[in-house]
């Protein structure tokens, strides 16, 4: 079973929940492919309750199957056509490194200490739910 949420300035709404007759979305699809940020789209009915809660680049889209968290993202292009369908359009957690600045620096050492280092500098300049371990 699939649960679709966004996180909006600290609250977290449903988008989908199978149980719901309002919170639906459709056209779904989730795509992972090895070497490359995962992407997810779904389109949502205009009189859906959390509508406005989708802030592009913003809110963070967060799927999750039998209560486990499969993908959380950010909201990049939502459109509208003209019955005020949303379609909105996610890239995956990974785009948030992309936020963050790595200055120049000399490290010796191993694979895993240059890997520690970038994500020391990456957290420390983003918000707690960009923060990647």
């Amino acid at each position: 079973m699939y649960r679709v949420t966004v996180l909006t300035e600290g609250k977290e709404y449903v988008l989908h929940d199978i149980f719901s007759d309002d919170e639906q979305i459709y056209n779904d699809e989730l795509s992972e492919e090895m070497g490359k940020t995962a992407t997810f789209s779904f389109t949502m009915a205009p009189n859906h309750p959390n509508i406005g809660k989708i802030i592009p680049l913003s809110s963070e889209i967060r799927i999750y199957r039998d209560g486990k968290k499969i993908f959380w993202g950010r909201a990049v292009t939502p459109s509208a056509d003209i019955y005020n369908t949303l379609t909105v359009e996610c890239v995956g957690g990974l785009s948030y490194l992309a936020d963050s600045l790595q200055a120049p620096f000399t490290l010796s050492g191993s694979g895993t200490n240059l890997l520690q280092q970038l994500l020391n500098v990456h957290n420390s300049q983003v918000e707690e739910y960009k923060q990647l371990q």
